[in-house]
């Protein structure tokens, strides 16, 4: 497509910007881009790739704020503009992350059927990125062995790719994968590595949960004080970034019951089923209840 006065190339630099950026300031990043019809968006829609991944960003950014209904109209929107302009890289982007969407709002086997059948023959780093998402969603199902393989397969193809931040999310999830089998040792120690590459890839959200993460880890081996500290402090971090988990309470109200703290239990509880009713969570939701 001819560029007018420079406008486009400028444009979609800022939109890649935003692709970048989406999960470490969603928040951020959402005020950024604006409303799709709004202002500056007549700019971003003049290019089909640029549009696309402005979608995305709001998107992954909607995600990362559990908007669930808004982020998957955006990867819906990302996928059929990137498919009209023949862009498989950005439609093998929105696959991957309606995967995700579907697999957070409870809908478990139409979200491995999103990786299995809408992906273009993936190759390289998104092949990485299938793998391990795929093994996200076993691990939800509860096959626990296939998830350990997929992992495996997946966290190897992310070091041969030099892939940091897809490094720690697997570590980051294999940990608690090791933390539900009693594998304590080993869920520290992935995590640990996890919060290092995330902080070394500038990404403090990822880094809160998985601080989040370590305090679950500590309450399932019996450090209840521990495990309270790590989820305030990790707490503190998301809401600098203008972030609330709903499901990182039921961790909470878990350590508080586990603490025999009924009443603070049952509020953090209360307050948890809202939340995750209100973002749509169904997975979560249903523990919550």
């Amino acid at each position: 497509m001819p560029c007018r006065s420079g406008l486009v190339p400028e444009v979609r630099d800022e939109a890649a910007d935003a692709l970048r950026r989406a999960r470490a300031e969603p928040a951020a990043i959402l005020e950024r881009l604006g409303t799709p019809g709004g202002p500056g968006w007549e700019a971003l829609s003049a290019d089909p790739e640029t549009a696309a991944m402005a979608h995305l960003a709001i998107g992954l950014a909607a995600t990362e704020l559990n908007e669930l209904v808004v982020a998957r109209r955006h990867f819906g929107d990302a996928r059929t503009i990137a498919a009209r302009a023949e862009l498989p890289e950005l439609i093998a982007e929105a696959d991957l992350n309606l995967a995700l969407v579907l697999a957070n709002a409870g809908e478990l086997e139409p979200a491995l059927a999103q990786l299995d059948g809408a992906l273009p023959a993936p190759t390289g780093s998104v092949a990485a990125r299938v793998e391990c998402q795929r093994a996200l969603i076993l691990q939800r199902l509860g096959r626990t062995d296939a998830a350990l393989d997929a992992y495996r397969q997946g966290l190897a193809a992310m070091r041969q790719e030099g892939d940091r931040a897809g490094e720690a999310g697997v570590r980051m999830n294999r940990g608690l994968l090791y933390a539900y089998a009693g594998r304590f040792d080993a869920a520290h120690t992935e995590l640990k590595r996890a919060s290092r590459l995330y902080r070394e890839c500038g990404q403090p959200l990822q880094a809160a949960y998985t601080s989040h993460n370590q305090g679950f880890v500590s309450a399932r081996e019996g450090d209840l004080p521990g495990a309270l500290r790590a989820y305030e402090g990790a707490a503190r971090a998301m809401a600098r970034l203008g972030v609330r988990q709903p499901g990182a309470l039921l961790d909470y109200c878990e350590t508080l019951l586990r603490a025999n703290l009924i009443a603070e239990a049952r509020q953090v509880g209360r307050l948890a089923v809202e939340e995750l009713e209100a973002a749509g969570l169904e997975t979560d939701l249903a523990e919550g209840r």
